[in-house]
């Protein structure tokens, strides 16, 4: 079957706010401040218009990410999931957003990537897969980047399945087993960029 037009009332962004941020002294890194505002408010900034809502998935700091949520909701609705599997990597956000999504498709992306914007949700909504409701990957001219993919229900809801039963827990590795598609997007490369180092903290922001 051939997909539907997808448009952003079919989207909601999962973001995902967990890891332990040991490059940033364990700091929670989607709320440090990065040009005034914590990363990820700049994340949600530059979904507006993409996606139909948020999902944002976090393993502490609850409180400050809800108050994040209550004031996106003038844009948009945005809610706060916890991860109750903390340490087990991205797969398990998303697992943990999987049941909660309220749409056909998910956006999935990190919490500390200040770039990104509605033209790489774009992309990967204009990648025609042909026969199938596929996943879409970015692929930033280098290598595939699975937590910047377009992820249809179907397969986000198989998460939880693929973390018990897989050793590795690659998000990678579970989106080619669902024979994820890979979307050419070298031109917005940049967009990709994360936020690991205080340096870039200080260089970028």
């Amino acid at each position: 079957m051939i997909a539907a037009d997808i448009t952003a009332a079919d989207i909601t962004a999962v973001v995902l706010c967990g890891g332990e941020g040991q490059r940033m002294g364990g700091a929670d890194k989607p709320l440090l401040p990065f040009g005034g505002r914590p990363l990820v408010q700049h994340v949600l900034d530059g979904l507006d218009g993409s996606v139909s809502q948020v999902l944002l998935v976090a393993n502490r700091s609850l409180d400050a990410y809800r108050q994040l949520a209550h004031d996106r909701l003038p844009f948009g609705p945005c809610e706060v999931i916890c991860d109750a599997e903390p340490g087990l990597g991205p797969l398990a956000g998303i697992a943990a957003a999987a049941h909660h999504l309220p749409t056909p498709w998910a956006f999935v992306c990190a919490g500390d990537v200040p770039f990104v914007s509605a033209a790489l949700v774009q992309r990967l909504v204009g990648h025609r897969t042909g026969y199938t409701d596929a996943a879409r990957v970015a692929h930033d001219g280098e290598r595939r980047q699975p937590l910047f993919a377009l992820i249809p229900r179907a397969v986000m809801l198989t998460a939880a399945d693929a973390l018990k039963h897989s050793e590795s827990r690659s998000v990678a590795g579970w989106l080619a087993a669902h024979g994820a598609e890979c979307v050419p997007a070298a031109d917005l490369a940049n967009q990709m960029i994360s936020i690991d180092e205080p340096s870039q903290l200080r260089q970028l922001g």
